[in-house]
């Protein structure tokens, strides 16, 4: 359901974005900003003996940045990936909080393409329901490296929609991998 969700929301934001109505050129050049992002999360893991795979979700993001020129940002946030269900065992509390370096590509047209490189630390619980005991099971917390690519339009100098995806990965063997793929808003104060 939520997926359906998702996909007509990026269908919906395209073609308004598409549409040749042009609200403004392009968004502020400088300064903070506040994003927050909703969307299809994914948790890459299939702890062994487990009777299912569910590991996908909805997942979010709220991040504060600050932009120092219209191709260049840093940014921190915290993001929320799904809780797993493998019927004899559950992954949850799958968070990170992450800093990261955003390179942007602005056009004309109030579009911009971007993409962003930085760290995380991951929380990650790995845990066992009706009497399963997982090989692996724990709270974990370590470090990753967070990768993510997006568009934005500029609906306002003040105002951006986003589409974007992003990963999270870890040496971790107890850290399981996350993707998020979120349609999120932007406002620079």
């Amino acid at each position: 359901m939520f997926k359906k969700v998702a996909i007509i929301g990026t269908a919906g934001f395209i073609a308004l974005s598409m549409s040749g109505v042009a609200f403004a050129d392009m968004s502020q050049s400088s300064g903070i900003y506040g994003e927050g992002n909703l969307g299809w999360g994914r948790v890459a893991e299939e702890p062994a003996g487990s009777t299912k795979t569910e590991n996908t979700g909805v997942g979010l993001n709220m991040s504060i940045g600050y932009k120092f020129n219209p191709t260049i940002a840093v940014e921190a946030g915290v993001y929320r990936y799904p809780t797993e269900d493998f019927g004899n065992s559950e992954g949850s509390n799958n968070y990170a909080g992450a800093a990261a370096v955003k390179t942007a590509i602005p056009f004309d047209n109030g579009f911009e393409a971007f993409a962003k490189a930085g760290g995380a630390i991951v929380s990650h619980d790995l845990k066992g329901k009706n009497g399963g005991n997982p090989d692996g099971a724990g709270s974990y917390t370590g470090g990753a490296i967070l990768l993510g690519a997006g568009l934005g339009y500029a609906f306002t100098p003040n105002w951006e929609g986003t589409v974007q995806g992003n990963l999270l990965a870890s040496a971790d063997d107890n850290i399981p991998t996350m993707q998020m793929l979120t349609i999120g808003l932007t406002y620079f104060f």
